[in-house]
């Protein structure tokens, strides 16, 4: 919501690039969330997997 603002700020400012560095930022973030969540997912499924075989 926050993003949203900003970016109708900058469009009603006619600062186009300021509100595309705040998209672009706003998916990069996006994409790395997605991506760290489905390593540590991952992860922690490997090693929840090895504690059940071990026990």
């Amino acid at each position: 919501m926050l993003q949203l603002s900003f970016l109708l700020k900058g469009i009603r400012n006619n600062n186009l690039l300021f509100g595309g560095v705040i998209m672009s930022f706003a998916a990069w973030s996006a994409i790395f969330m997605t991506l760290i969540g489905a390593i540590s997912g991952a992860v922690f499924g490997k090693i929840s997997y090895r504690n059940k075989t071990q026990n």
